[in-house]
Parts: structure tokens; C-alpha cells; sequence
């Protein structure tokens, strides 16, 4: 009997400190959440449109480009082909969308999924820098293609 009074039984300790630890976590998160609003930290964030296309050379002259689209095909105005050779020569951009494949963009026709572009060159090195980028209705562009050919 003695020794249950050397040893007495105290609980409080326990739920004092984790009531203060969730006190601090909620306190920070609550912290965090009106920072970001208050500094507006999600609001300039683009939209990102999912679109793609393919890039081969099929020649020693000529690269293909073939547009896949994509879930957002029906937000894509035209496409824009840019080549750069490994000797540093910078082939003119190249524009297109349905059929046409010209030096600007013509906007008569809505660029469909499966089109296809070939550029033309005789400075083609298989080490060339091939840019695709979208434009979209919007006006935003978007890289939806980058390889070395």
C-alpha cells in the first residue's frame, strides 16, 4: 500500500503540450492561407494548354512536322516552326495551319490534328534545334514541341 503512494498518478502533462502544438500548427496555417490571399500569390498563374506534335528529319534536306493536337486543339490559331543548325544558321520560321505551310500565318483555316509541315533546307546538319511553338485564339503561345533533329 506504501508504494502506490511513493508513485503518484498525474495525467495533466500530456494534453497541455499537444494542445499547444496544435494550437501553433493551426495558427500557421491559417497564417499561410491569408498570405496567399492577401499577396494574391495564385492569381498570375497562365494557363497551360495540352497540345503536341512530332518532329523528324526525313532527309538530309527536309524536316517533318506533324501537329497531334490535343485536349485544347479547337484553342490552337496556328503553328510556328522554328530551325536552328547546329552551324549557327537560323532557317526563317515557317507558319501553319490546315494545309497552308507559308512564311506567316494566314488565318483561313483552323489547324487540325494530323496536318503536317515540311521544311526545307540544304543547311540541315541531324544536329538541328527545332522549336514548335502553338498560338493560340487567346494570343498566348506555348512551346508544344523541342528537339534536336
Amino acid at each position: 500500500m506504501k508504494n502506490a503512494e511513493k508513485f503518484p498518478k498525474n495525467d495533466d502533462a500530456v494534453s497541455p503540450v499537444i494542445g499547444v502544438i496544435l494550437m501553433v500548427a493551426i495558427t500557421v496555417i491559417l497564417a499561410a492561407v491569408i498570405a496567399a490571399y492577401v499577396f494574391g500569390m495564385g492569381s498570375n498563374v497562365s494557363k497551360q494548354y495540352m497540345v503536341g506534335a512530332v518532329i523528324s528529319q526525313i532527309s538530309d534536306s527536309q524536316i517533318d512536322i506533324t501537329y497531334l493536337g490535343g485536349g485544347d486543339a479547337s484553342y490552337v490559331d496556328y503553328i510556328t516552326v522554328m530551325i536552328m543548325t547546329s552551324d549557327g544558321i537560323e532557317i526563317p520560321p515557317k507558319y501553319f495551319n490546315g494545309s497552308n505551310g507559308g512564311l506567316e500565318p494566314d488565318g483561313l483555316a483552323d489547324i487540325e490534328p494530323g496536318s503536317t509541315t515540311i521544311v526545307s533546307s540544304n543547311n540541315f546538319t541531324y544536329v538541328d534545334h527545332v522549336i514548335v511553338t502553338a498560338t493560340f485564339l487567346d494570343g498566348s503561345q506555348q512551346i508544344i514541341m523541342e528537339r534536336y533533329v
